[in-house]
């Protein structure tokens, strides 16, 4: 089984646990990042073991990486994942979750495909070999990183609309189950 991976650039999101489970939307949008962690691990009653995701806090310059194959004990819904995240941000020690710093460049290292509204549509790009996804938070991909991501990614569109990145996740890996797009 082949692992999908899913890179995603957090502008004003900080890995701090100093944040209130009531407010998740005004501590840089970490509403968002938990929608995104539903759509990338979730299924009806089972773990998409298949799957891994670093968010990278680009304040910070540290990456979150998930990894579903050694998840446990986390559920779907945004404020239990918001705990657990609290603990990471804390340096306690969660099954499936890493905290690391990380340069910029050592997060567009690789070589993917690039979420972009402009790029060739999905359909069109028929067959992907499966590398590196990369997309960006509610704010999008700061231009620079954009420039950086170009010179290595195939930029690629899910169509004509713009969807929320929870929402892109849930499109690609939807493709990816029904053959439409190849590992």
């Amino acid at each position: 089984m082949e692992t999908r991976r899913f890179k995603i650039f957090l502008n004003k999101t900080h890995f701090s646990p100093r944040f209130s489970l009531n407010g998740l939307p005004s501590f840089g949008r970490l509403d968002s990042v938990c929608r995104m962690i539903i759509s990338a691990f979730f299924l009806d009653g089972d773990i998409r073991r298949d799957t891994i995701c670093e968010f990278y806090s680009i304040p910070d310059q540290k990456v979150l990486r998930i990894e579903g194959k050694t998840m446990r004990g986390i559920h779907p819904d945004e404020r239990s994942i918001a705990g657990i995240l609290r603990k990471v941000f804390k340096h306690e020690e969660v099954e499936g979750f890493s905290l690391e710093d990380c340069s910029l460049t050592d997060m567009c290292e690789k070589k993917g495909l690039l979420l972009d509204k402009k790029g060739q549509h999905v359909f069109k790009s028929l067959p992907l070999p499966y590398t590196p996804i990369y997309l960006g938070d509610p704010y999008g991909i700061p231009t620079d990183i954009l420039s950086m991501l170009k010179k290595n990614c195939i930029p690629i569109s899910l169509g004509k609309n713009s969807y929320l990145s929870s929402q892109c996740i849930s499109i690609i890996h939807f493709l990816y189950d029904n053959d439409q797009i190849r590992l």
